[in-house]
């Protein structure tokens, strides 16, 4: 009997920051397991050590949403600080190296998360991706890797990397009765991106120029227009992408 090893699916990641490619490289999912969750014991005694229960360490939702897809850390410190509930639209925000970010306007999302409460501000990613593929990722918040992850919230979505390689960061930063700041650090794993494909997957980065950014991973119209891909679904109803 012949058994043939799964090809990869494979993932380039372009950048021109060195400071991230130096620093916070996009790498498997597998090699984030937070700081907390390695130190727990597998079990812990109960009633007096009558017998002992067990610890996330052997929770099985958490061991395997690290062994899916990639994720990508800030490549810079940034502090962010936004103004109390009932103030909408100020904000002011400083990094330690070159970061771009600003918000999208409330109509956009109509009532949802409103301004009043809400601090929406938009990440533009030094990275971009591509694939050869026409696998969808979904894009989400690894939220055990934030120490506060109240102050945070990254919305999920859906990303054809194959014909959109942009990995802009949506997030809400929750308002209270005071100014409030919010710091997140190099190397604070940002987002998680997991494959609609049970392949292994194969993360490379690459350190470019502006010009080989351009033709290797081509930026999309920062807008909501004509960046969808046509979608056609299988009979199962698995969602299947044919280009822009």
């Amino acid at each position: 009997m012949i058994f043939f090893k799964p090809k990869k699916l494979v993932v380039d990641l372009f950048t021109t920051s060195s400071n991230a490619y130096e620093y916070a490289k996009p790498t498997l999912a597998k090699k984030w397991y937070p700081q907390w969750w390695k130190q727990l014991p597998k079990e812990f005694p109960v009633n007096d050590a009558l017998y002992h229960d067990s610890t996330m360490k052997r929770c099985f939702g958490m061991t395997e949403l690290y062994q899916y897809g990639f994720i990508v850390p800030l490549w810079a410190d940034l502090a962010i600080e936004v103004a109390p509930i009932g103030v909408s639209g100020a904000y002011r925000w400083n990094a330690a190296t070159n970061l771009e970010m600003g918000p999208h306007a409330q109509e956009q999302r109509g009532g949802y998360l409103p301004d009043s409460h809400y601090q929406h501000l938009k990440i533009k990613n030094v990275w971009r991706a591509k694939t050869k593929e026409a696998i969808p990722f979904l894009l989400f918040q690894p939220t055990w890797n934030y120490l506060k992850p109240e102050d945070v919230i990254v919305p999920p979505g859906i990303l054809p990397l194959h014909n959109l390689g942009s990995l802009n960061v949506n997030m809400f930063i929750p308002k209270t009765d005071q100014s409030k700041k919010v710091m997140l650090e190099l190397g604070q794993p940002l987002v998680q991106l997991a494959p609609f494909d049970m392949r292994p997957l194969e993360v490379r980065t690459h350190l470019v120029d502006d010009k080989e950014l351009r033709k290797q991973a081509p930026m999309p119209p920062d807008s909501f227009n004509n960046v969808f891909p046509k979608m056609k679904r299988t009979k199962e109803g698995c969602p299947l992408h044919e280009g822009a």
